[in-house]
This record gives C-alpha cells, structure tokens and sequence, in this order.
C-alpha cells in the first residue's frame, strides 16, 4: 500500500516535470518541440471553435482517418473550461497518463494484485524519461493525438477480457469498451482486437469452449459495432486515403525498423531491448504460467507486439516520418510492463523500494518553478 501512494505521488511530480520540461523547450531556441502544438494535436480544439465559437456545423469535416473520438470529447469539455485553446489542450494532454496508470493498475490488480502499483509507477517511469529529454517519443502518452487514448482503451479491454474469463461476470462493458475503441481509431484493431481474438482462440483447451466463445463473440460484436459507428460518423472522403497495404515495400520497411531501434539513439536502443525483454518473458509466461488469465493476458501481449510490427511494415509507413515510430508505443509499453513485473519477485521488497527511491529522486529536478523568462506551456 504504501509503495502504491509513492508511486502516485512520484507520478503526479513527474508530470509537473513534464511540463516544466515542455514549457522550456519551447521557449528555447528553434522551438524543438513544435510538434506539440502542430496542425494534428491541436485539431481538437480548432473543431471546438469551428463548433461553438463560429457556429459552423457538424457536416462537411475532412478530419484524419484516425479521429478518436472519445479523445476529442474530451479536449472539448477541457477546452470548454478554460479561457484558451493553449489551456484546454495543455490540460487535457495531461490528463492522459493519470488514465494510463489507471488502466493499468485495474489490469495488472486482475492478473496479480501484489503488481497494482507497477500502473502509476511505469507511467511515473516514462514521464521521467520524458522530463529528461530521454525517450520523447513516448510523449504520445502525455500528448493529444498521438493515439494515446487507443493505447488507454487497449489496456482497459485485456483488463475487462480477463475479467470475463470468470463466468459470473456480464460481457457488456468489455463489449462497449471494443466498441469505443474501434469507433475512435483503426490502430485499436492491431493494438487489441486481432491478438486478443488470437490469444482466445490459441488457448481455447485451457479455457474451455464455453469461455473461448463468450470472449470472442463478445470482442467480435464490439468490433463490429464499432466498425460500423466509424464509417457512419467518419468523413468518408477522409477514411483509407493515408495508409494502404503495400507488401512490395514491406521488407525495406522492417529493415529500416531494425535500423531505428537499435541504431538511432541509445535511448531507442535500450527501449528496443525491453522491448524484446518483454516479448520473450510474454511467451514464456504465456507457455508455462499456471494462471489462465496470466497466461492469455501474456500471450496478447506477444502476440501484440509481433502484430505491430507486421502492420506498420505491410503499410510501409517507416518511409512516411519519423512520427510513426508511435505506432510501436504499445509493443514498447507492454514490453515495459513485462519487465518490470519480474522484476518485482526478482529484486525483493528492497528492490522495488530502490526503485521507488530512484525515481523520487529523479523528479525532483522538475519540481523547481519556471523561471520568469519562461512562459508556461499553457501560454
């Protein structure tokens, strides 16, 4: 218990660390971190000007093929509480890994309840990365539009999933929460819906043909639904136009994966390397674990990962900007879940206590204030 109220105080002084970090940046020279404030991310908060400021309407949008919506409700009601965009979007980026952690204390309180903490401390773990300037890339976490809210959904559905494995428990909230998920964005189809489906159907003798088919006539309807909310809501001429299978480029773009995580940067590379480190400890754990919703919660995870991997590079997209690399945020997140985790027996109580005292001491940076030549991030 009380390493779990550290690890939400050391979350909560990494995200002040965060946006220390950010507001700096910006006020910097050349503005390194623009991106924050880009077309894309701001998109949001545009769509509520449009909508309640200039009194434009609902038809006519040309929007991304990845909307999200429920992360565009949410930017408007933030937006909507506050006197500017900047504000709105700003507060409503940073609400995003308080839900993170959130969704991962319920799924690792599912599968081992001594591990709860882990959620806001692997969070904590890469906003102090981020607060670094270390492993910016996972500021998708922290950041709107960067499919931060799929990876949420993700891991609120295996949480639900493993749930479900208990017959007494109803299917309707997992139902909703593949629903939403696949409303909001495509990405959640190879984040959750096909690994998940895969991981059910590999594991069907230990589950038993009655909890095989609820799972995945639950996940299924779900998906279904959701698809068919997305196209009806989804501007069509906006839907498809970016991304295509293009197998003859496929190889040429898993080479150039390999090349960016492990030749980039040594922050790539070491993330790379968890990355790998949880992809094998998910199969053995998946193979040889004695929990059933251990084992199917870990075979996702893998199965995941591989998935990625394969979609990005039939859709070549490591040839499109260096921005895609966020598509590997949830083989990167789950791989440094899987990590942590064994680490948790491994180190002992003084290990995890270690840990926790590293990173108290590495957000202390952040708790200074701005300096007054430094406008906020929210300005």
């Amino acid at each position: 218990m009380r390493a779990e109220v550290w690890a939400w105080l050391i979350l909560l002084a990494a995200l002040r660390g965060v946006y220390v970090f950010i507001s700096e940046t910006l006020a910097g020279p050349g503005q390194g971190l623009w991106f924050f404030f880009s077309s894309d991310t701001v998109q949001y908060g545009l769509i509520h000007r449009d909508l309640f400021e200039d009194g434009f309407h609902f038809a006519g949008w040309n929007i991304s093929h990845a909307p999200e919506y429920l992360q565009m409700a949410s930017e408007i009601f933030f937006r909507s509480l506050t006197s500017t965009l900047a504000k709105g979007h700003v507060i409503e980026a940073l609400t995003q890994p308080i839900l993170l952690a959130l969704a991962l204390r319920f799924l690792l309180s599912k599968l081992w309840a001594r591990a709860a903490f882990l959620g806001p401390l692997v969070v904590a773990l890469i906003l102090v990365l981020v607060a670094h300037g270390r492993g910016v890339d996972f500021i998708a976490f922290v950041w709107s539009n960067r499919h931060g809210y799929t990876a949420i959904l993700s891991v609120l559905a295996l949480a639900l999933m493993v749930r479900l494995l208990d017959a007494s428990r109803r299917p309707v909230l997992l139902a909703l929460v593949v629903g939403a998920g696949m409303a909001s964005d495509m990405l959640f189809l190879v984040w959750f819906v096909t690994p998940a489906l895969a991981a059910t159907l590999l594991l069907h003798r230990s589950l038993g043909g009655v909890t095989t088919r609820r799972v995945c006539l639950t996940i299924a309807l779900g998906a279904i639904l959701g698809l068919l909310a997305f196209w009806a809501i989804t501007p069509s001429a906006t839907v498809g136009s970016k991304l295509e299978i293009q197998l003859a480029l496929a190889w040429g773009a898993l080479n150039r994966m390999v090349d960016v995580a492990f030749g980039g940067s040594i922050e790539q590379t070491a993330v790379s390397i968890v990355a790998l480190l949880g992809f094998g400890g998910a199969l053995i754990v998946a193979v040889k674990g004695a929990n059933t919703g251990l084992r199917v919660a870990a075979l996702y995870a893998a199965l995941m990962a591989l998935g990625t991997v394969l979609a990005v590079a039939a859709t070549a997209a490591p040839f499109r900007e260096a921005g895609y690399t966020r598509y590997l945020l949830a083989p990167q997140l789950a791989g440094l879940v899987v990590v942590t985790a064994a680490l948790v027996p491994a180190l002992g109580r003084f290990g995890v206590w270690a840990l926790v005292g590293t990173l108290s001491l590495a957000v202390l940076p952040g708790l200074r204030r701005l300096p007054e030549t430094v406008p906020p991030a929210t300005e």
